[in-house]
C-alpha cells in the first residue's frame, strides 16, 4: 500500500509555515489522516496532534517509531 502519496508545495511564510503547507496540499488533494515527523515545533501549532515531534539532537528515535507504527497500523 502507498504511504507517501505527495508533497507539499511552496513554502509558507507567517505563522506555522510547515503546518499551513500541509493544510494547503490537503486543500488541494484531499484531507487524510497524516502525520509529519518534525524537529521544529515552532513550525505546528501547540496542539497539533498529527505533529510527530523529534529532538534535533537526536532525530528519529524509539518514541517516534512507536507513535508512527502505531498510526500505520490502523
Amino acid at each position: 500500500q502507498v504511504r507517501i502519496v505527495g508533497c507539499t508545495g511552496e513554502c509558507h511564510i507567517g505563522k506555522w509555515p510547515r503546518y499551513q503547507e500541509i493544510q494547503n496540499y490537503l486543500m488541494a488533494n484531499g484531507n487524510p489522516s497524516w502525520r509529519a515527523l518534525d524537529d521544529s515545533f515552532l513550525e505546528f501549532p501547540k496542539s497539533c496532534p498529527e505533529l510527530l515531534l523529534c529532538d534535533p539532537n537526536v532525530g528519529f528515535d524509539v518514541a517516534q517509531a512507536t507513535s508512527l507504527s502505531k498510526w500505520l497500523i490502523t
